[in-house]
């Protein structure tokens, strides 16, 4: 057994946690739940304010609602949005305690992607009084932006809907305290919750995938349906040249055919039919071979016209 596990040092459980809260430790008071509390971990929850949520179509980039502005119905994210949301939890770490936060399986399996930093600091939430003493921030919260990754809608519930959880640890406390500022909230106020920046944020980057995703696939069924009419194109001429075959053989035959009632409408039907017979045998040869050639000359012609029709159904 190590020193800190000796010491009480590790994961914080349920009993830990409760005992903590009691004394109005890690959260503030009122801003937590026992119905979040797990065996060695917290559920996290999204806030009624303070969060950039998708209203279209007059907030296309975004509605802001600041703190104290509630939003009580759902949030629905469809493919490809984003939102920044903050916590119902109000944080004010002790000087032993530290956090870890990860996403909630549920979401993340309905292709949910929340984007945060993993770690809390010891003291996250605490401020320095003018007598040197620590107490809670007014309102230290946690944050997250979250984008739907996925091919269906995802509503979120403010006030109820847990979104992450988070595991705290009993450390060995920071000596001597000091502040910790969190930069990476202001930077999210200049670049999210400003009017001017916000049309520039990364809140629209998914929409923006999700966009071009669905003009792909327009371009895709376009292409496919240019695919099958081409096909249907070909198979009505192949069927226009066995039928241009046919009638020259047809034709053949009739011409054929009308020799022969001539010769036998002939007072000399004896000499007509040997000089039938005559033409047939020193003929026919040149005849079928003149057919074939001209079969494939119309086939010929047909190759070139798809060709053709092709490369100008892709200019």
């Amino acid at each position: 057994m190590n020193e800190g596990t000796a010491q009480g040092y590790g994961v914080l459980t349920r009993g830990d946690m409760l005992a903590r809260f009691a004394r109005d430790e890690i959260f503030a008071p009122h801003s937590w739940s026992d119905g979040c509390l797990r065996g060695s971990a917290y559920d996290l929850r999204m806030a009624t304010d303070f969060m950039v949520v998708p209203d279209r179509p007059n907030y296309p980039t975004g509605r802001f609602y600041p703190k104290g502005s509630h939003r009580e119905r759902p949030v629905i994210l469809s493919p490809g949005d984003a939102a920044f949301i903050s916590t119902v939890e109000k944080c004010c770490l002790p000087w032993d305690v530290t956090g870890t936060v990860g996403p909630k399986f549920s979401l993340t399996a309905g292709g949910l992607l929340i984007l945060t930093g993993l770690f809390v600091d010891p003291g996250y939430g605490l401020v320095k009084g003018a007598d040197g003493s620590w107490t809670s921030a007014h309102d230290q919260r946690l944050h997250f932006l979250i984008a739907n990754v996925g091919s269906s809608e995802v509503a979120l519930i403010p006030g109820q809907q847990k979104v992450a959880a988070i595991q705290f640890t009993s450390i060995n406390a920071t000596s001597p305290p000091f502040p910790i500022e969190s930069r990476g909230l202001q930077s999210i106020e200049e670049q999210y919750l400003q009017p001017e920046t916000a049309s520039l944020a990364g809140l629209v980057f998914f929409r923006n995938v999700a966009e071009l995703k669905t003009a792909v696939e327009r371009q895709e069924d376009k292409h496919a349906e240019l695919e099958t009419r081409i096909s249907g194109v070909e198979a009505g001429s192949n069927q226009v040249v066995m039928f241009g075959v046919f009638l020259l053989c047809v034709t053949f035959l009739g011409a054929m055919f009308q020799i022969l009632l001539s010769a036998s409408n002939s007072d000399s039907i004896v000499k007509q039919i040997a000089a039938l017979n005559e033409l047939v045998v020193s003929y026919w040869p040149g005849t079928i071979i003149g057919l074939i050639i001209a079969a494939f000359a119309a086939l010929g012609v047909l190759t070139v016209l798809k060709i053709a029709f092709r490369v100008l159904t892709r200019l």
